[in-house]
């Protein structure tokens, strides 16, 4: 299943604004992945917040010229951190469509367990795609050296 990229810069505004305010409310929080010093925007990862409180989900998305190269994982151990110090997440979940295999390894290394399988994880194209989800609770990841950096701006006055 290839990822539908947007048509133009017009069909990120509506998902922009979104993404703001859900950061204002303190429910989700957005940060564009983009490779040390080269200006260059490769990925989306987020951080939202679960019906429970002190849980939160985090999902991810890398440009395919990028793959194979660690940047989702250590984006993703960059958000874990940002949920354990700043949110106080107690728990974090994620889930990855069962035929993608790349994102289940990024998953696995990450420290996840597996929790289940959910056949109508999300809707592509207005049909269910089956995901595997997985939980991760009471760990703190430590950064080391990244060739990723997430794009943060605390946007509170």
């Amino acid at each position: 299943m290839v990822w539908d990229p947007p048509e133009s810069k017009e069909e990120l505004v509506p998902v922009t604004e979104k993404n703001l305010i859900a950061w204002q409310q303190g429910e989700s929080f957005t940060f564009t992945i983009e490779l040390t010093g080269a200006n260059l925007p490769i990925g989306r990862i987020a951080i939202r917040c679960e019906d429970v409180p002190g849980v939160w989900n985090i999902g991810f998305w890398i440009h395919p010229d990028y793959w194979s190269n660690g940047y989702a994982t250590e984006a993703a151990r960059a958000v874990i951190e940002f949920g354990i110090v700043e949110l106080a997440a107690s728990k974090i979940t994620t889930a990855h469509a069962i035929f993608n295999a790349p994102s289940k390894r990024v998953i696995e290394k990450l420290g996840f367990r597996f929790t289940g399988e959910n056949p109508c994880g999300f809707l592509k194209q207005g049909k269910p795609v089956p995901e595997f989800e997985y939980a991760i609770e009471g760990k703190t990841l430590q950064q080391g050296n990244s060739d990723v950096i997430l794009i943060y701006k605390n946007h509170q006055n």
